[in-house]
């Protein structure tokens, strides 16, 4: 339920009859959004256009180079080894704690992990997104916009991460 509709129940000015059918039709909808395709990394605009001084995999899942590296956008630089901890979902976020993160996206509500983690991977992001900034305001190594990187990556491998250079290495497959 959203705020209004709680704060209405409170004040006696909203029928609860009703909150079923709402939170049921919520969640169906939801359940449709989360079976459609991820959004494009870019969207169209009007206007002016700025060109990135920087090359990145093209592609939906660019391949790793021959010895295993992806390459994306390095946001903090450092070099950092370690296990991986792959997160889709925040909720089941489990333990960071000197692993390296590696998600889909992040927003604010990831903020708290970041500390915990001695490197932070993200396969879709830029410069500006919110893991390259908390990152780089925390100095923890980073590199976003790593195609490929979630089929690549599986928790528990042993991986480098190299915010400078923005590339990201599989040394070992692993378990957790």
């Amino acid at each position: 339920l959203e705020m209004p509709e709680v704060l209405g129940f409170a004040l006696g000015c909203a029928d609860p009859g009703t909150f079923r059918e709402l939170v049921a039709g919520r969640k169906a909808l939801y359940a449709k959004y989360e079976k459609e395709p991820a959004l494009p990394e870019r969207f169209e605009t009007r206007g002016g256009v700025i060109v990135p001084q920087y090359e990145t995999p093209s592609g939906p899942d660019a391949a790793p180079e021959s010895d295993g590296t992806l390459k994306g956008l390095g946001c903090c630089r450092g070099v950092v080894r370690g296990k991986a901890t792959v997160i889709r979902d925040l909720s089941c976020a489990g333990d960071t704690a000197g692993r390296i993160l590696v998600a889909e996206r992040t927003d604010p509500g990831w903020g708290p992990l970041f500390p915990l983690a001695k490197g932070v991977l993200v396969e879709r992001g830029s410069v500006l997104s919110h893991a390259a900034i908390l990152t780089r305001e925390l100095g923890i190594p980073c590199v976003v916009g790593v195609k490929g990187l979630l089929s690549a990556v599986a928790t528990g491998d042993e991986i480098e991460l190299d915010g400078a250079a923005g590339t990201v290495r599989l040394i070992a497959k692993g378990g957790a």
